[in-house]
């Protein structure tokens, strides 16, 4: 069993790391549901995982131009292949991507083309985020992402937290399965140490995904950040399993 820390400070890596996380998810304004991360930020993480830590947490990176829904124009794309192109240069071991139509399909145009440009970095690993949720077919959306070429889908089973969605990522589990399609269901939207055993027992989901974080405030504002305890707690829950 994987669990994959979301983390938008370079510190916020670190404690996922020192605590054991197999995966960190690094993103910008984690307040507005994830952004694309500066390169520096990306780049300080690859060589922290490898100075310290001897890269044995790997390192995906949001690719994620703006808050709000996930229909690009075609600038938009460009600067997201811009980004997946600075991620992989970087070092990343992959990114996380994602685009729909305005009814609610996963945009094929656009994912191929994101796609594509991973395709250029040989060994970069891709993953499809949470806009996975808001498609109005999760089946034939699954149908879709496998077709692209992406081995693994981050989603609460189209619900808004994993708790609600506990039957359909089973179902989502059940038909990558039996479709042959290959496509790893990482359950993700409100895992925490308290229900991740179950999640992973009821839908058969052998990644997990969260931020596991607290508030850190200081005089002149606050952020979010990974809780060490959380995040060890969360280690000695999934090891096992």
């Amino acid at each position: 069993m994987l669990f994959e820390v979301c983390c938008d400070t370079v510190e916020s890596a670190r404690v996922a790391a020192r605590c054991g996380a197999g995966r960190v998810e690094i993103c910008s304004g984690l307040k507005l549901g994830g952004l694309t991360p500066s390169r520096g930020i990306v780049q300080c993480v690859v060589q922290m995982m490898k100075r310290d830590f001897e890269s044995r947490t790997r390192v995906m990176v949001l690719i994620r131009p703006r808050p709000g829904d996930f229909t690009y124009s075609s600038d938009e794309l460009e600067s997201m292949l811009t980004d997946i192109e600075d991620a992989a240069r970087a070092g990343a071991d992959g990114v996380v991507i994602g685009a729909l139509t305005r009814k609610g399909d996963v945009d094929s145009d656009a994912l191929g083309r994101l796609v594509a440009k991973c395709g250029a970095f040989p060994g970069l690993d891709v993953t499809f985020h949470r806009a996975f949720d808001l498609c109005r077919d999760l089946a034939a959306s699954l149908e879709r992402i496998s077709a692209a070429g992406i081995k693994r889908v981050l989603t609460s089973g189209g619900k808004d937290s994993v708790d609600e969605g506990r039957e359909s990522l089973a179902k989502l589990v059940e038909h990558s399965r039996q479709k042959g399609l290959g496509v790893a269901i990482m359950a993700g939207g409100g895992v925490t140490c308290g229900n991740a055993a179950a999640i992973a027992r009821e839908t058969g989901c052998q990644e997990l995904h969260g931020s596991l974080k607290r508030i850190q405030r200081t005089s002149v504002g606050e952020w979010l950040v990974a809780d060490e305890e959380q995040v060890l707690k969360m280690k000695t829950i999934v090891d096992p399993l």
